[in-house]
């Protein structure tokens, strides 16, 4: 009856992690990585090797080939396919949920096992409750597409093996190494910071010709597991040469190992960030430094098989720690080494008990540590509702904006920021990671979608970049940005590079811009022919220094020339206190219905500065403009004004630029165009 009851209490943490796990939310079109795995098992299911292997993450995109089989019962007509491609977070989702079932059932299993061996429910209890002590290991298992659910399965997998191996009665077992090796193989294929737990089984087995039996049984399981990437092999490799060689992320940065004083403080910032495995690690390396000083290691390490297994745990989290402090800037790397938590706590605790012989003293110990790790399990609870709420608000913003596009927008074509939180993005990124081999079937099912890629500077369809000219041609003048820049320093960049943005909505995580295609300079002189331009610098002087000059064109006033500071050249025009005027420029030959541009680049603290075109000696026009239309990192920003001639001028025309305000503002470049 006590063993029913135990086993009883056994289901529930895991169906606490499925439960909420199967109910946590994502971020609808999440598109990294969710979608490169996404569309390489799709790839897979079209008999194709894949395009994505950095990971190599080839475990999860057979899986995602798998789900997808199964959820296309379910889905419609169409073939697989146009079904994966026509609503991909349908089949994101599958796999989600697909992968909280799983590690569900594996919790199960590690309980039982745990029990079945030490017949004590709380430490059985203590290796289901370690997912719940790292809310950035929840988070990924709950909420991701990703290789870290299969990584903590992968975990486990490892765990369990170890478990049935330590309490063999044969551990000379033939087959021990060839599962450990299928494991280590399997976990290396789903990602590379698996590896520190390679090294485990190489600690615990006993023999040196198992040893061997086990190195060389990662390499055909590697092999297995990385079929759909074999081709791919060159590429792989030369991503963990880079990686290995680079200090930056990603095999970024500057050649070297690591970058001493970084590397330092990310170590640092590991231990304070991961609160239960630094007091994992320290409680290992406390009990193995006590144990040293009785005995010497090696005979520790030959004698105890305990001693040897938590010995080798704690080597994988340190090798783990070490190994991610080379390019730290996120936990979930960590999640493998992570999830060893419970193991290791476990083993620490039954080594005391059996070495120290403190049954009766020790036997509250497994009751107090899970009583404490359930406290710390509570304090997770907050950052895990927050980050489901952030999924739900994000998700309807997503939606919201789906439909005003359609109703508020309807006469706009629609342009995406590369690499956004929208379908289409979502989409071209997963297609970029499958060697585009979806082009063709995209173009299909969304001819609609179009992109605009900063880093190119271009327009582009699925099939490539789109010349301004023919976007102009085709799709016209209305045109859209959509999940643009959000930062003020990156619009500056998408101005001064490319576009000029008018912003129609700013919010949490889309944006929705239109492009002024008159500014932007990938458009410039497209929209408008430019008939003549005069540009006004005030390095450029008469003779007699009373005049700036262009030809034979004058502006006088060069009294405020100064060089103090200035966008171009040496010298700028400086305009404070009673001097409000620079800049007064007469423009002949006026026709009614031309159309002007006048540009000119300010400096200064003032924001009423405006260049203004009106009639000579009357009130029949005046215009003025304080719109920004570029802006430089230094604070130099380009007014733009812009007018037709009215039909009725009886003295002429004339631009200027007004200071209308007592602070000091500097002016270079001032440049008159006639567009037509």
């Amino acid at each position: 009856m006590k063993t029913i009851l135990s086993k009883t209490a056994l289901l529930i943490l895991p169906i606490i992690f499925l439960y909420f796990g199967y109910n946590f939310h994502r971020c609808t079109y999440g598109f990294d990585p969710e979608y490169a795995y996404l569309m390489n098992g799709l790839m897979i299911n079209n008999c194709d090797y894949v395009g994505h292997t950095d990971n190599p993450g080839t475990t999860v995109q057979t899986y995602s080939a798998v789900i997808q089989r199964i959820a296309h019962l379910f889905g419609s007509e169409n073939d697989l396919q146009t079904d994966v491609l026509k609503n991909p977070d349908y089949f994101i989702e599958w796999g989600r949920k697909g992968f909280n079932i799983l590690n569900s059932i594996i919790l199960l299993l590690l309980g039982l096992l745990v029990f079945r061996f030490t017949g004590n429910l709380f430490s059985s209890l203590i290796i289901q409750i370690t997912p719940f002590l790292s809310s950035n290991l929840l988070e990924h298992a709950w909420a991701r597409f990703s290789p870290e659910p299969m990584l903590v399965i992968a975990t486990n997998l490892m765990i369990i093996a170890l478990i049935y191996y330590h309490y063999s009665k044969n551990k000379e077992y033939k087959y021990f190494p060839w599962i450990f090796g299928a494991i280590s193989g399997f976990g290396l294929a789903t990602k590379a910071t698996f590896l520190p737990l390679v090294i485990i089984p190489l600690l615990v087995l006993i023999s040196m010709p198992v040893k061997k039996t086990y190195l060389k049984a990662i390499v055909p399981s590697f092999i297995i597991f990385t079929i759909p990437a074999i081709p791919a092999y060159p590429q792989m490799l030369a991503w963990f040469f880079r990686l290995f060689t680079h200090t930056g992320v990603y095999g970024k940065g500057k050649g070297g190992i690591i970058d001493p004083g970084k590397y330092f403080s990310d170590l640092l910032l590991i231990f304070k960030n991961n609160i239960a495995l630094a007091i994992c690690v320290s409680l290992a390396l406390i009990l193995i430094i006590i144990l040293i000083t009785k005995k010497p290691f090696k005979v520790w390490f030959k004698e105890n098989d305990k001693f040897r297994l938590v010995f080798a745990l704690f080597s994988a989290q340190i090798i783990g720690i070490l190994m991610v402090a080379k390019h730290y800037h996120s936990n979930h790397y960590l999640i493998p080494i992570l999830a060893l938590n419970g193991l290791i706590l476990i083993f620490i605790i039954i080594f005391i008990t059996e070495y120290f012989q403190f049954d009766k003293k020790l036997s509250v110990v497994p009751t107090v540590l899970l009583i404490i790790m359930i406290a710390g399990s509570a304090f997770n609870i907050p950052y895990m509702k927050y980050a489901d709420w952030g999924y739900v608000i994000s998700d309807e913003e997503t939606f919201k904006i789906e439909k005003r596009l359609k109703t508020d927008f309807p006469e706009y074509v629609k342009t995406n920021y590369l690499d956004r939180i929208n379908k289409y993005s979502a989409l071209r990124w997963g297609n970029d990671y499958s060697r585009s081999k979806f082009n063709d079937a995209l173009t299909s099912i969304y001819p609609e979608a179009l992109f605009y890629d900063f880093g190119r500077n271009s327009f582009q369809n699925w099939h490539g970049d789109i010349t301004p000219d023919e976007f102009l041609k085709k799709y016209g003048k209305k045109i859209l940005l959509i999940d643009g820049p959000f930062s003020q320093e990156e619009i500056i960049r998408v101005r001064d590079k490319s576009l000029f943005l008018n912003k129609k909505y700013i919010g949490r995580i889309h944006n929705i811009y239109e492009i002024d295609t008159t500014d932007s300079k990938i458009f410039l002189n497209r929209e408008y022919e430019t008939i003549w331009q005069l540009v006004f610098d005030p390095d450029s002087v008469s003779t007699d220094g009373n005049f700036f000059v262009n030809g034979k064109h004058k502006i006088p006033n060069t009294w405020h020339r100064n060089s103090e500071m200035f966008f171009s050249g040496n010298n700028s025009a400086k305009l404070s206190g009673d001097n409000n005027f620079a800049f007064d420029f007469k423009i002949d030959s006026l026709q009614p219905g031309q159309e002007y541009q006048v540009t000119v680049w300010k400096k200064g603290e003032g924001n009423e500065t405006l260049i203004v075109g009106g009639s000579i000696g009357s009130d029949e026009f005046w215009v003025g403009s304080d719109k920004v239309v570029a802006e430089t990192f230094d604070g130099w920003k380009k007014l733009r004004l812009r007018f037709q001639v009215p039909p009725i001028l009886s003295q002429g025309l004339k631009v200027y630029v007004w200071n209308n305000s007592v602070k000091t503002v500097y002016l270079d470049d001032f440049t008159i165009t006639r567009l037509k």
